[in-house]
């Protein structure tokens, strides 16, 4: 039996994906490509490595709005290939074909698959599928369940009819037709003689009895009537209402009803007074709707305003709510108001939850958010966000819904009506759906709370009844804004080295890559991403790796996508250094390398200090490594500080002093602020080369400008001992460097001018063995004979390189000695001879 190269793919994490995976991968007339569930991007570029004449199915998992682009993209790009969409349905199940089981779907595929010659077939299957609760945790894919029936509908439908033919038959019947104009009630009735058209319709009861009855019975569910009433806490004049103002919506023979009725066939949804009048006494009926209120409040109405329609205005159901109400389950979500600050899509990271202590948070945090009731306000604060989105998103996953979120920086120039008019509208789908309610106003989390917006919300909310979970960088601007309401406070700290470890090791498991606790810490230390970032950069590293690639390769895969995304929103008041240099470059008297080694130990060792050993317990501030290099220029400084930060396999944000250091009082310190917080959050070092210019000794105060010279000064000091990370200070001459500062460095090392013997092997290490035709004693002569540091002897080199290129010849003696007194006469220096060395080689 032939195989068929077979990809999986769904929009979002899903249960049932990762069941059709097991199921694909047991099947042998199937070739899983990627051994695991792919992002839709990681398709197209899989696509492409393929070969066109290859019968190749794509199975797409997810919500259909989201399904349709890429699977006709996919459809039209590639002619031979199959894509079976597996739509993912909250509430009604729709499939194209009865006992419709994984199997069979998969069998259909590889059918359509083989037959890649015949390219005017069918090439798209469509199966609808509802996440089983009781599935949660099983290997197995749920079972796509039969169509169910929908008897409160069909009980409404003939309610419905019932009342239109009994309010037709109260009518004076007119003598005759005037075609376009008016009908008869003879013609109405007639029309209305005709039972409804809708399935299990047949033999029920058409009094309000029956209506109440099924009501009473129906699933909310499965039956969005039900769930209008029950979940909107509409009472029965209400929903009543809403019926009759659906049925222009469900026959065209009730848009002709309303227009006998109202006297004018132009009209084809009916008024109020109509619909009062249809209902019982129409005075009765607009006094109790206007004391409930619900209709209004929950905007079920569209009649051009929030309160109740006036006597000549058209009763119309709100669009996305007559689609909701009539199977369409998405119907709700493409509400413009509420498209404009509804996220549709998942918070990155709750597949990298993995620990049992997260599961159960999450379990918890989500049982806490009821869409049904007015519970307590949650507010989720703390130093990782990030974490708490994912928390929600792993919690919703577990009990197999979806949460409604609300972004609140996309309201920030909203009018408080607009404002207002979103949060009942999110109000209204959170309960209609099922799905929990959470306010996301910590966008940008250096971000201030805009508190006009979010009174505005939470009043709209607390008067519609909902409760919600805020997500805040600031809680006190949020308590503040609640007032009296009841609220619970939960902090989350940032990520501790376990929690990173854990999250690293779950990356790489997504990776499929084999790593140990150590190697996991190790990366954790080195970029603290928190767990969106190590979500993003997982999918970069996934999209990059290749089918073949090694366990060594895909390592550094993750760790160069670790890298680019810590460092990816640096500011531009530094520059980002990719370190070349070794320790094994940098060339120094053996106890002044050995410090080299220990700066790196201390850093890597840092948590196992002061996390495991509790040092950290101890000490308020000085968690970071502060290290000063101090000495002549050319001595290799900065050589040292990218040869650490190669060590660690972590990048350096060199300070650009021409843009921190500013004349506006209070910006130096706001732009000094920036780089340690974008080096915190990248795990990146901090290099501040001649620091002297910044960190000089406080002078005495004699003006304004002396004295902000001086908390420029302090603030700086402030800062550096906040920071975790490792700070590296150059300066030519230590004693520049004010005194606070020297108390405050782990590390303070010279690089003295080499002698004799360290110049003979910075000569070794910038001269390649295949460039020159130097002698050992030549190198040795050469380094007596030059009192260069090696920043000199590097140029000296660089320059007789290409003097030697330019006549295609090795680097000689001759070729040295000219540019060495080049670089002399640059110094100011007298020249020097080394024919001599020639001769004496």
């Amino acid at each position: 039996m032939s195989t068929i190269n077979t990809l999986l793919a769904a929009t979002e994490p899903d249960l049932i994906a990762e069941g059709i995976l097991a199921a694909v991968i047991q099947r042998t007339d199937m070739q899983l490509v990627g051994k695991r569930v792919l992002s839709v991007s990681e398709v197209s570029l899989a696509l492409g490595r393929m070969d066109d004449a290859t019968p190749c199915a794509v199975v797409l998992v997810g919500k259909s709005m989201n399904c349709d682009e890429y699977s006709l993209q996919w459809l039209r790009d590639y002619p031979v290939l199959v894509v079976a969409r597996v739509s993912l349905a909250e509430d009604i199940v729709h499939i194209d074909a009865s006992d419709v089981g994984l199997d069979t779907l998969l069998s259909a595929v590889y059918q359509l698959a083989q037959c890649h010659g015949n390219l005017h077939r069918e090439r798209l299957v469509h199966l609808s599928l509802r996440c089983d609760p009781g599935s949660v945790g099983s290997e197995a894919m749920p079972e796509p369940r039969p169509r169910r029936e929908r008897p409160l509908l069909a009980v409404a439908l003939a309610w419905i009819h019932a009342t239109m033919q009994r309010t037709v038959d109260s009518q004076s019947r007119a003598v005759d037709d005037i075609p376009g104009l008016s009908v008869t009630s003879e013609t109405v009735r007639r029309m209305l003689d005709v039972p409804p058209r809708e399935e299990g319709a047949d033999g029920v009861s058409d009094g309000d009895a029956a209506l109440v009855a099924a009501l009473a019975s129906a699933d909310p569910k499965t039956e969005p009537l039900a769930a209008l009433y029950r979940h909107l806490e509409l009472d029965m004049l209400e929903w009543k209402l809403v019926l009759l103002a659906l049925a222009p919506e469900l026959d065209i023979c009730y848009q002709k009803c309303v227009g006998f009725l109202l006297d004018d066939l132009g009209r084809r949804v009916g008024t109020l007074p109509l619909f009062a009048a249809m209902l019982g006494d129409p005075a009765a009926v607009r006094r109790q709707l206007a004391e409930s209120g619900h209709l209004a409040r929950w905007r079920l109405l569209d009649c051009g305003g929030t309160g109740v329609p006036g006597a000549d205005e058209g009763i119309r159901i709100d669009p996305c709510v007559a689609e909701w109400l009539l199977g369409q389950a998405e119907a709700l979500q493409r509400d413009p108001c509420l498209r404009r600050v509804l996220r549709n899509t998942s918070w990155p990271g709750a597949a990298l939850l993995r620990r049992p202590l997260d599961q159960a948070q999450a379990m918890h945090l989500v049982g806490k958010l009821s869409p049904y009731t007015q519970g307590r306000w949650l507010i989720l604060s703390g130093e990782d966000l990030a974490g708490w989105r994912a928390l929600l998103e792993l919690g919703a996953i577990s009990q197999c819904m979806a949460l409604t979120r609300l972004d609140m920086g996309r309201l920030a120039l909203a009018e408080r009506g607009e404002i207002e008019d979103a949060a009942v509208r999110a109000a209204r789908f959170a309960r209609l759906t099922g799905r929990p309610l959470v306010i996301d106003a910590a966008q940008a989390e250096t971000q201030a709370l805009d508190e006009d917006t979010l009174r505005a919300l939470i009043a709209a909310l607390a008067a519609a009844g909902q409760n919600a979970a805020l997500i805040a960088v600031e809680p006190e601007d949020v308590f503040r804004v609640l007032g009296e309401q009841d609220a619970e406070l939960v902090d989350r700290p940032d990520a501790d080295p376990r929690a990173r470890e854990s999250i690293v090791l779950a990356a790489a498991h997504e990776l499929g890559l084999t790593m140990d606790i150590e190697a996991a810490a190790s990366i954790g230390m080195a970029f603290p991403l928190r767990v969106d970032g190590m979500d993003h950069a997982t999918r970069l590293a996934r999209a990059r790796a290749g089918d073949d690639d090694t366990q060594k390769q895909l390592h550094d895969k993750l760790l160069a996508a670790c890298r680019s995304t810590a460092s990816q929103h640096i500011s531009r008041l530094a520059h980002r250094i990719a370190p070349k240099f070794r320790l094994d470059d940098v060339i120094l008297p053996g106890e002044r390398r050995s410090q080299l080694d220990e700066i790196v130990a201390n850093v890597r060792l840092a948590s196992k200090v002061f996390d495991e050993w509790r040092f950290g317990e101890k000490l308020s501030y000085g968690r970071g490594v502060t290290v000063l290099f101090y000495g002549p220029s050319g001595t290799g400084k900065t050589m040292a500080a990218q040869a650490i930060a190669h060590e660690l396999d972590i990048e350096i944000f060199a300070l650009d002093l021409s843009r921190v250091v500013s004349k506006y009082i209070g910006e130096t310190e706001k732009n000094i602020d920036a780089v340690f917080a974008d080096a915190q959050r990248s795990g990146a070092a901090v290099l501040i080369d001649e620091a002297d210019a910044l960190l000089g000794k406080r002078s005495e105060v004699k003006d304004a400008h002396d004295r902000y010279a001086n908390i420029e000064v302090a603030y700086l000091l402030q800062r550096m001992e906040s920071f975790e990370g490792l700070a590296i200070l150059t300066t030519n001459i230590r004693q520049n460097i004010d005194q606070a500062f020297q108390r405050r460095l782990r590390f303070v090392i010279e690089f003295p001018r080499p002698d004799a013997r360290a110049r003979a092997e910075i000569w070794r290490r910038c001269l390649p063995q295949a460039a020159h035709a130097l002698s050992e004693r030549e190198i040795s002569l050469l380094a007596h004979k030059s009192d260069l540091t090696g920043g000199h002897i590097r140029q000296i080199t660089l320059r007789a390189a290409f003097a030697a290129a330019a006549e295609n010849a090795l680097i000689g003696i001759t070729h040295l000695n000219q540019a060495m007194n080049a670089e002399l006469n640059k110094l100011g220096m007298p020249a020097v001879d080394l024919s001599l060395i020639g001769k004496a080689a």
